[in-house]
């Protein structure tokens, strides 16, 4: 021990840094203590996320056994001549366009759906049926297989045919729901109201209303 009458102004720098380094390592232990719990969790939320994924993609290929998974295409004219054999098998006739019976390279069969210039359709009304196919999906409605900018609509076949004003009158429902303004889209009790109203009666015995 040094006595207090005998202490110097650099025993006094010696104290202090020695507080000072004590401080420094208390500090950089916590750091480092800190940095090793970071790493930690963030290796743990890595894993976390792997299993996942890998959880999600054996959903997917699960729901892929049991149904079968289709991606939206687009088809040249070619192949729609192929596939229906130059629009042979007529399945239904509308206010602007036809459908005809197709078989798929893969046998699937399908609906092709021929809008036609001299009978009033257009490219836009193509793509209006498209967009609305994309955005709707129920298992009373047909999905979309693909489509041809050269008017031509891929849809899963329905067997029975294919009623363009009945199609028409859903087509103009699914907008009408889906439009921004809440005020103006119709509630469900309209909904099925409209399209119970272009339905077959066997079609919807218990309808509710």
């Amino acid at each position: 021990m040094i006595p207090l009458a005998k202490l110097t102004p650099k025993h006094f720098f010696i104290v202090g840094a020695l507080v000072v380094a004590t401080i420094l390592a208390i500090l950089f232990r916590r750091w480092a203590h800190l940095e090793a719990n970071k790493s930690e969790k963030s290796s743990n939320v890595k894993s976390s996320d792997q299993n996942q994924s890998e959880g999600g993609n054996d959903d997917h290929q699960e729901k892929c056994k049991n149904k079968t998974c289709t991606s939206i295409r687009t088809y040249a004219l070619e192949e729609l001549k192929v596939a229906t054999k130059n629009f042979k098998v007529q399945i239904g006739i509308g206010g602007t366009s036809i459908v005809y019976l197709a078989e798929l390279e893969d046998g699937r069969l399908g609906a092709v759906k021929r809008v036609l210039d001299e009978k009033g359709g257009s490219q836009k009304m193509v793509l209006d049926e498209v967009s609305v196919l994309l955005r709707i999906s129920h298992p009373n409605l047909v999905g979309l297989m693909g489509f041809c900018l050269e008017k031509g609509l891929l849809d899963p076949n329905l067997s029975g045919g294919v009623d363009e004003d009945q199609l028409r009158v859903v087509f103009d429902v699914a907008n009408q729901a889906l439009l921004p303004n809440s005020e103006a889209r119709p509630d469900m009790r309209e909904i099925v109201c409209k399209i119970s109203s272009c339905m077959e009666p066997q079609l919807h015995p218990e309808l509710p209303v």
